[in-house]
């Protein structure tokens, strides 16, 4: 598409207006699948995939390595060892041939393996091209016909699949222990995982000695009844109750049962009868990928993502609270304040400052190319150590020398759920991961958890513009300060805005370099459509293709 330089102009201009409206993110991405095919020809011949430019995995996503070999693989002795960078990843052969797909006569197999990984082990192999060495130095001849090998890499987005599977066994004979079998449960959950197993039981229960033990793999869950009959439903007559009860494990403790399929033992020996009508115990698991760990966001031009997904850019500098939970971690309390700066006619986010308990973290990036340095106060202690914060464990990432990733993980309290800092140059990221459990009272410019609507102060009034929205929740002097440099404006100072945003946007714009189609074209290796959206709109209000980066 061609314009003139006054088209051209206006093209820009509207592009940017209408990525600074709501939009709903992609909820559920496609997949990016990567092949290569390599015929064996030879004795122990060693088969090199090469993948280039595969693209960065956001926190969330899953990347899956399959591999494929076709040849004389009958013996345990030959196999092939599939490595990328040094890593072992599977071997293909070395088995029964039970258990792998005949290939033509005796001697002639096929044997598919794999394995997944998550995105911070991705990214790491990835900061070179990923090279598959698929090694047949073990025994294998060139024997069969059309042998080969065969690598896929399958980048899976953020996307929620949880699998849940529900069993109802009725009670019908006295102290009877019910046997609950789940075989289609995934035999190992990937980090992050949460595994939730809720129980039910309706029978004779109203006397604290006759309840059920719920165990699985010998381990003990809960147990359901021996308690007050005000705390469970009445199930038809002053004998009979129906008790819930239900726990999560992380998938540490999930792997650990070390079972193919979960089987969940209720056991009713503790002196219950049947005496009810239509006793029944109902047990149902849920496993629940990381990848369905709600987040919200804020970065950039700064973009904010609330927690329903929708987006809406705020351009001020002020300080602004993102979220705060003074009940989060029973109590421990939850503060993130984001300080934005005005550049010409748009602004960004240049510090946050995440306050949980008494420990304050504040972390800045910096338009420095050659600044390696991580800029950041613990407790207003400038590059304090940083190995916990707030006990929680801290880690940091410096992909490049533009890039560094603060990751607070609160797994040990809330498993699979954390706060990210991402920085690129001068620009500040901040995302939150997790389920209503962790964030489900927050408040603040992410909007409210569970019904996505942006309330003000009041927690009732819904409000509908953007910039009205961002200044609701400027940072008020009640409320703590807590970055290491006091700066204007402060409340009642108001948040300052740009000076005729749409006359400096149009001059700015006049002299661009850059198009539409060029920022489009930087941004396309992106997944979703809300992270285009963003990409496209900080190329074209900073000029700067590299901004991609920031994503």
């Amino acid at each position: 598409m061609k314009f003139s330089s006054s088209t051209s102009i206006f093209a820009i201009v509207a592009t940017l207006a209408s990525f600074a409206k709501g939009a709903h993110a992609q909820y559920c991405p496609p997949d990016e699948v990567f092949t290569k095919t390599i015929p064996f020809t030879k004795d122990f011949q060693t088969l090199l995939f090469s993948f280039t430019n595969l693209p960065e995995a956001e926190p969330g996503t899953l990347v899956t390595i399959d591999g494929v070999f076709s040849g004389d693989i009958n013996y345990s002795n030959e196999y092939a060892d599939v490595t990328v960078g040094g890593t072992a990843l599977f071997t293909l052969g070395n088995k029964s041939t039970s258990m792998m797909q005949s290939a033509g006569n005796s001697d002639c197999w096929t044997d598919r393996a794999s394995t997944t990984m998550g995105a911070n082990v991705f990214n790491g192999l990835r900061s070179a091209p990923i090279d598959v060495k698929l090694d047949t130095t073990n025994n294998v001849h060139e024997f069969c016909l059309n042998d080969y090998g065969t690598i896929t890499i399958t980048i899976s987005p953020k996307c929620c699949h949880p699998v849940t599977e529900t069993q109802t066994i009725p009670f019908t004979k006295d102290f009877q222990t019910l046997l609950f079998s789940f075989p289609n449960l995934p035999a190992i959950a990937a980090a992050g995982t949460t595994v939730k197993i809720d129980g039910v039981f309706s029978g004779d229960i109203n006397y604290s000695n006759e309840y059920a033990d719920v165990t699985v793999g010998g381990t003990a869950l809960f147990t359901l009844g021996n308690k007050s009959t005000s705390m469970m439903q009445s199930a038809g007559n002053s004998d009979c109750w129906t008790d819930r009860a239900s726990t999560t494990l992380t998938a540490a403790q999930y792997n650990n049962l070390n079972m193919n399929s979960v089987n969940v033992k209720l056991d009713t020996t503790n002196n219950v009868h049947e005496f009810c009508l239509n006793d029944y115990g109902t047990i149902t698991v849920t496993v629940t990928p990381a990848s369905c760990m709600p987040s919200s966001s804020s970065g950039g031009d700064p973009h904010i993502t609330t927690w329903n997904n929708e987006h809406f850019e705020y351009h001020g500098q002020c300080d602004l609270t993102l979220v705060k939970d003074a009940d989060f971690a029973n109590g421990l309390g939850l503060d993130v304040q984001i300080r934005t700066k005005i550049v010409r006619y748009w602004s960004y986010i240049k510090n946050v400052a995440i306050k949980i308990g008494n420990d304050i973290l504040e972390i800045e990036g910096s338009a420095d190319a050659d600044d390696v340095d991580a800029h950041h106060w613990i407790n207003y202690e400038y590059q304090g150590d940083l190995d916990t914060f707030a006990g929680f464990p801290v880690t940091q990432e410096l992909p490049s020398v533009h890039k560094r990733k603060y990751i607070i993980d609160l797994s040990s309290k809330y498993p699979g759920s954390s706060v990210v800092v991402q920085l690129y140059k001068e620009f500040v990221r901040v995302k939150l991961i997790g389920g209503e459990e962790v964030f489900g009272n927050t408040v603040g410019l992410m909007g409210d958890y569970k019904t996505g609507s942006l309330l003000a102060r009041d927690g009732s009034t819904a409000m509908t513009d953007f910039t009205e929205f961002g200044d609701e929740w400027q940072v008020l002097p009640s409320e703590p300060k807590l970055f290491h440099e006091f700066t204007h404006p402060q409340f009642p100072e108001l948040c300052i805005k740009p000076e005729d945003p749409r006359g400096e946007r149009k001059r700015r714009l006049a002299e661009s370099a850059i198009s539409v189609e060029q920022a489009e074209a930087a941004c396309a290796p992106l997944k979703d459509a809300l992270s285009i959206k963003d990409c496209v709109y900080d190329i074209l209000a900073t000029q700067d293709l590299d901004m991609v980066g920031a994503f």
